[in-house]
């Protein structure tokens, strides 16, 4: 309660920069804000709950959050298997691209790493909800629909290409296996003996997990080209023809089909290392107060100054 006047001046404080810098899709900042600070509010409603009526809440909340994520995440991947494609022109002239795009699933997403954003949202509403649904009454139908939501979650971060994804996941996993709280038998052994054991957890674990979003990728491109196949015999003469088997050779592809490895760029982070080494002017002037706007055109700026 006590930190709520701050919390209330950080968001009057983005709010001001929002509207300082509101040629930067000015609108769409403001209403994430406010659906960022609805999340706050709906936090300190629960300020004063009792422990069980607030799990109560958090359950609801992620068995509505995972039932409508997974129907967006389900809708995503049919779009992949169906090689399904379509760009939207919005009012000021912007291509909106939805379904399978560039050798990456953007689904009913505006973007591949919106998407993985919500796939990771989903997997954590999964985990509530198979921790905290402990009535017998419908529990294990409950599980399995966790367990599929799961699924979907990893299959469309697979099929996304999402570095900032996947770097979410392996971040998560390696810090939570290394410094997650002792199990019974790890307080038997020694510390030299804890330490390998949970590196060798950690890169076992971590080998799983890559080599997983590997094979749903495989699987769903098997899946594409079944479909693909289907719909030539189907349609031997559509002029969609050759798109479907573009779209098909570039998923097949994976990373390495990814636009800029097409150019020949083989810097990994997408320049976002450079991009935030000239983000260290900020630290000086009205830049700290008030932003920057957009962080590309920014790297772009301080690289023409000779920055």
């Amino acid at each position: 309660k006590k930190m709520m006047p701050m919390l209330l001046a950080f968001l009057g404080f983005c709010l001001v920069a929002e509207i300082v810098q509101f040629r930067y899709n000015g609108v769409k900042m403001i209403v994430q804000l406010c659906f960022f600070a609805i999340a706050i509010l709906l936090l300190y409603t629960q300020y004063k709950s009792d422990a069980e009526v607030y799990k109560k809440t958090l359950l609801w909340i992620s068995k509505g959050l995972g039932i409508w994520i997974s129907l967006t995440m389900l809708a995503s991947i049919v779009m992949f298997i169906t090689l399904y494609s379509g760009t939207v022109i919005l009012r000021l002239g912007t291509e909106l691209h939805f379904g399978f795009y560039e050798n990456r699933l953007v689904g009913v997403f505006t973007s591949p790493n919106v998407g993985g954003m919500f796939a990771l949202i989903l997997i954590w509403a999964s985990l509530i909800t198979w921790e905290l649904h402990t009535e017998a009454k419908n529990k294990t139908l409950w599980r399995v629909l966790c367990v599929v939501q799961i699924l979907l979650s990893c299959t469309y971060i697979s099929l996304a290409l999402s570095r900032g994804t996947y770097l979410t996941v392996f971040t998560f996993m390696i810090c939570h296996l290394l410094l997650h709280t002792p199990f019974a038998k790890e307080l038997t052994m020694t510390r030299g003996k804890q330490i390998a054991f949970r590196l060798l957890v950690t890169v076992l674990v971590c080998t799983l997990l890559g080599g997983s979003f590997s094979v749903l990728h495989k699987v769903s491109c098997a899946m594409m080209e079944v479909s693909y196949k289907y719909q030539v015999e189907k349609q031997p003469d559509s002029p969609d023809a050759l798109k479907r088997a573009e779209l098909l050779q570039s998923a097949q592809l994976g990373f390495e089909g990814r636009t800029e490895a097409n150019r020949g760029d083989i810097d990994i982070s997408n320049k976002r290392f450079n991009i935030w080494q000239s983000h260290v002017s900020l630290l000086k002037g009205r830049n700290l107060l008030f932003g920057i706007g957009s962080p590309v055109n920014y790297y772009e700026k301080t690289l023409a100054d000779g920055g």
